[in-house]
């Protein structure tokens, strides 16, 4: 999907009218399995009141509720292709705006004037929140059925704990203080509060310390389209990094890393569905369908209708950086030169599938773990990793030593290798204090508290328990 007004926005994402606040996480449930399977049968609620949840009888049920957590993880909210890899690139310093067709939602996060009635970030909230209902509905169906073994029990379990705190944990990165959903009551979720940031992390850490011990270990065979307990490490080293607990970040990325090995170092094929350094992908919703990434980010003439690659991000990539040539494409025509992210190379469908959306990579296991080992005093080591993904972008080793310039150099990696993937940049100037010395003299509009998105208005009037807004909102 292209945004090209607000309109549309509102259409795909505003909940459904005089539902109440929690229903439509509860209708997200039918609607999401129904779209990604038919086979799973779920009791629909009375009333305005969910039911208490499906009932799995076997494995295919269960099997098919997750597989419609997967389903609306990837074509709608935070991790969909057009969802925070866009927006939260335009909101830092990736992308610049090009709205040829009019108006556009999208501008607002560019220019910086995002507000409360912001459609796509009701869109984010109201996504993942529906995502979690779902995830928490296995949860429940799983633990309350005699009839699965043991095995797919905790697998369906650790999945649905792994989407759970992978969601929340995104959630808190972009509001700051949320409420984490652990169940489907309907009383209990329609007067939800918000809970510190520094306890939603510990809240996801908790559930992604149980997921890696449910999940099956080593490099998944295949494709990778289900969370491993590799994932579940690549997601807990994020949280502890989030957390600012160094040494957790820098063991829970080592075990990531141990399941896979070294980096392979063909850039080109990074983002193949076969890829060897992805951790954890979504697969397309049909057979020749490729990611929405690409479909979002190519464009073959110029001006751009949509988003192109900003200039600040061009000018971090050193010279000979062998990423900037693989993974960065160059249009240009009579009205000038425009540049496109070009890690997905296929903008529509081709015979049979050949990208998949790549959600984790061993890449940035990498650079969690260099980062914890500068912070925790191991430099040396920190140098070896810095220089493992340098290497593979066909770069000398770093040349920092102390601490600062090491840091300095680790975020720089980060920022050449993980652009426009799932609004890595901005998280990274979120946490680290640096948004507004890097966005301040850019953004004529950013103002500090824009640090945090405005939680949607339509949320704190259906309950109040949220309030209040965040600050300069």
């Amino acid at each position: 999907m292209r945004f090209t007004d607000r309109e549309k926005i509102s259409r795909r994402w505003a909940p459904a009218p005089a539902l109440g606040k929690w229903r439509p996480l509860c209708l997200a449930l039918v609607a999401g399995c129904l779209a990604a399977c038919t086979d799973f049968v779920e009791a629909r609620p009375p009333g305005d009141r969910p039911s208490a949840g499906p009932i799995f009888e076997d494995s295919a049920m269960a099997e098919s509720a997750l597989n419609g957590v997967y389903y609306r993880m990837r074509t709608s909210g935070m991790l969909s292709g057009d969802g925070l890899s866009v927006a939260m690139g335009l909101y830092a310093d990736e992308l610049d705006h090009y709205p040829q067709g009019g108006g556009s939602a999208l501008g607002d996060y560019h220019g910086h004037t995002v507000g409360p009635d912001d459609p796509i970030a009701e869109g984010f909230w109201n996504g993942a929140y529906a995502q979690v209902y779902t995830a928490n509905a296995v949860i429940e169906g799983v633990g309350g059925s005699a009839a699965l073994a043991q095995g797919d029990r905790d697998r369906f379990t650790g999945e649905a704990l792994f989407a759970r705190a992978y969601l929340h944990l995104l959630l808190a990165g972009l509001f700051g203080d949320v409420p984490y959903v652990t169940g489907t009551d309907y009383a209990d979720n329609r007067a939800v509060g918000r809970m510190p940031r520094a306890q939603v992390y510990g809240r996801a850490i908790a559930d992604l310390e149980r997921a890696e011990g449910l999940l099956p270990g080593g490099a998944p065979p295949g494709e990778r389209i289900r969370p491993s307990a590799a994932a579940a490490a690549a997601v807990l080293a994020r949280a502890h990094l989030y957390a600012e607990q160094w040494a957790l970040a820098g063991a829970a990325a080592d075990r990531a890393i141990s399941a896979f090995g070294p980096l392979d170092p063909d850039l080109e094929g990074a983002f193949l569905k076969d890829a060897p350094g992805t951790i954890w992908q979504f697969a397309p919703n049909a057979r020749g369908e490729n990611t929405r990434e690409g479909a979002q980010f190519i464009f073959n003439a110029v001006p751009p209708l949509n988003i192109a690659l900003a200039g600040a991000l061009l000018d971090a990539f050193e010279p000979g950086d062998r990423r900037r040539d693989a993974w960065v494409r160059e249009v240009a025509g009579a009205a000038g030169t425009w540049y496109h992210a070009f890690k997905y190379r296929q903008a529509g469908s081709t015979g049979a599938s050949v990208e998949y959306s790549v959600q984790l990579r061993l890449a940035e296991m990498y650079l969690v773990r260099a980062e914890a080992r500068a912070r925790t005093g191991d430099l040396q080591g920190a140098r070896a990793d810095i220089d493992a993904v340098r290497a593979r972008a066909g770069l000398g080793g770093t040349p920092a030593l102390a601490f600062d310039g090491l840091l300095g150099a680790i975020l720089r990696e980060r920022r050449v290798e993980l652009f426009t993937e799932q609004g890595q940049r901005w998280f990274d100037l979120r946490r680290t204090g640096r948004a507004a010395g890097a966005l301040g003299p850019i953004k004529p509009n950013w103002r500090d508290h824009h640090i945090l998105l405005p939680l949607p208005r339509t949320e704190l009037e259906l309950n109040p328990n949220l309030l209040p807004q965040n600050p300069g909102y």
